[in-house]
């Protein structure tokens, strides 16, 4: 085996650690994702529900104190929504600059083991073409010693 494709090897086996490596950091990032994503969709449908509440409180006629508790309810799951908007955004760039790594360490790992793949079909094709030579001169030997 040449020194040439114990680098290619060697590289190939890193890129390949790498790989996996990004492969994990992107399911990490899409599980966080996935899981702010369902908190803000929780609230959201959790505000949505309680402003239906609220419509048809006002409707059956309610209190003041209920509409100032009504306002700052709605305050506060505003400014978690918010929160959580902002969350969300920064888990979906993550998530997205993860798997774009993740793509670009997939290129490298498919790049050197094309290029291994070819160093092996190269030193396979020299191992043929050395023994097809040395079938040459054994049968000229042979042909020479039995006096051809």
């Amino acid at each position: 085996m040449s020194k040439t494709r114990d680098v290619f090897e060697k590289m190939l086996k890193w890129h390949e650690q790498e790989k996996q490596a990004k492969t994990k950091e992107y399911q990490q990032a899409l599980t966080f994702f996935e899981e702010t994503a369902t908190k803000l969709y929780d609230l959201l449908r959790k505000k949505e529900e309680q402003e239906g509440k609220d419509t048809e409180a006002l409707m059956a006629g309610v209190p003041v104190r209920h509409l100032q508790h009504h306002g700052k309810v709605m305050k506060f799951m505003h400014q978690d929504i918010h929160t959580l908007t902002l969350e969300t955004n920064k888990a979906r760039f993550k998530m997205d600059t993860a798997k774009d790594e993740l793509a670009a360490s997939f290129q490298e790992f498919k790049k050197y083991e094309k290029l291994l793949e070819k160093k092996k079909e190269e030193e396979a094709k020299l191992i043929k073409q050395a023994d097809a030579k040395l079938m040459d001169e054994l049968s000229a030997r042979s042909f020479a010693f039995n006096g051809g």
